[in-house]
């Protein structure tokens, strides 16, 4: 026989209560469903980027504080957040965990590219690290050499002057296409940036550097984490003497450090140019380099430099030829040019160097040139 149970009516009101409280907890409950999702606790200092497509990524500082000293090794770490109702699932390509930095002014630029596949399931609100990117840097001044605890901790050098750093991590996942592993989709998804300090050492700031070794008629500009760039017109190559005219510049870089500093650059070919022309009003002059008509491969020279502490050196010369007519062939000629027209000019070159850890962006303050009527 089945059991039955009875009530009295102090037991019955309490029933009525606790009904009335199921009911407000599931309405409650239903309404957090649809509400904002509170982010989990964080791990490591940092925070969580918007949501695109039912993910949230963020960039996080395993270290306590966001000051550093030469020496200590930072841990990054990206994390991703599954806030879409469904599980996340995708064949995510690896990030290359120690990439080199690109740097321009004090930002740190990190971006993910494909290597190996490996699977990644999340379900709805699970936080996990993604496949590579975790990874660690060492902080040090420029020349020095990579303390015993970097490798054993796989921590990349990071050659970085004293000041205030914002890291970005931009396009950090790669998604493979089905059936085609050598493609990839690039999810929307990008961490917030992240920022962290570098404090001066004594020995720097007591440290008096030659840095006005008498260069003529070189225009200085910005220091970039410890090297500046400058520009300045060349001498015309006596043998280059032909009815063209050209006007050829050059690419200084100076070691602002207290340390001796190695970079390394990509050497440019004759046909090929790395600056930027503006008449008076701003606008931009097209420069043609007919090499970029051509197709195949062409061979790219890697430099490297040591430089001492103050000293400067030509990075490179770029060669500009005014003609008449800048899409209409030269015989033998490859040089980049720029169809005549009267008027002032600015000139601006830009390259990419290299020193331990970190790609840095050198652009040259403005040269100005004229076009005669």
């Amino acid at each position: 026989m089945r059991p039955h149970t009875y009530f009295g009516k102090a037991a019955a009101g309490m029933l009525s209560v606790l009904s009335i409280l199921a009911l407000v907890s599931a309405g409650q409950a239903a309404s957090a469903q649809s509400a904002t999702i509170l982010a989990p606790v964080k791990v490591g200092d940092g925070d969580w980027g918007d949501a695109k497509e039912g993910l949230r990524l963020g960039l996080f500082l395993e270290n306590q504080g966001r000051e550093f000293h030469y020496g200590d090794i930072l841990t990054f770490a990206l994390r991703a957040w599954n806030v879409g109702e469904k599980t996340f699932e995708c064949n995510l390509h690896a990030l290359p965990g120690n990439a080199p930095f690109t740097m321009t002014g004090s930002q740190l630029q990190l971006e993910g590219r494909f290597s190996g596949l490996r699977p990644i399931s999340l379900i709805h609100l699970e936080v996990a690290d993604i496949p590579g990117g975790t990874f660690k840097v060492c902080l040090l001044p420029a020349g020095a050499a990579a303390p015993p605890a970097a490798a054993a901790e796989n921590a990349m050098s990071l050659s970085l002057v004293p000041g205030k750093y914002t890291v970005n991590y931009v396009r950090p996942l790669w998604i493979g296409v089905p059936d085609d592993p050598t493609s990839a989709t690039i999810h929307p998804a990008k961490p917030n940036p992240i920022t962290f300090t570098v404090l001066s050492e004594e020995a720097i700031e007591r440290q008096t550097l030659s840095r006005d070794l008498p260069q003529p008629n070189v225009l200085w500009g910005d220091t970039v984490n410890g090297i500046q760039s400058g520009i300045s017109y060349a001498p015309i190559d006596r043998l280059a003497n032909t009815p063209t005219r050209r006007v050829v510049f050059q690419h200084w870089v100076r070691n602002m450090t207290d340390r001796q500093t190695e970079i390394s650059y990509t050497v440019l070919g004759t046909g090929y140019w790395n600056g930027l022309v503006t008449d008076a009003a701003g606008n931009v002059s097209p420069v043609v380099s007919p090499l970029s008509m051509f197709s195949g491969f062409r061979a790219v020279r890697q430099a490297t430099l040591n430089l001492k502490p103050g000293e400067p050196v030509v990075l490179q010369k770029s060669t500009l030829l005014l003609v008449q007519d800048a899409m209409k062939p030269t015989p033998g000629e490859y040089t980049p040019r720029m169809a005549v027209r009267p008027g002032v000019y600015d000139t601006v070159l830009t390259d990419t160097v290299r020193c331990p850890g970190v790609n840095m962006v050198c652009v040259t303050p403005k040269i100005r040139f004229t076009i005669p009527r």
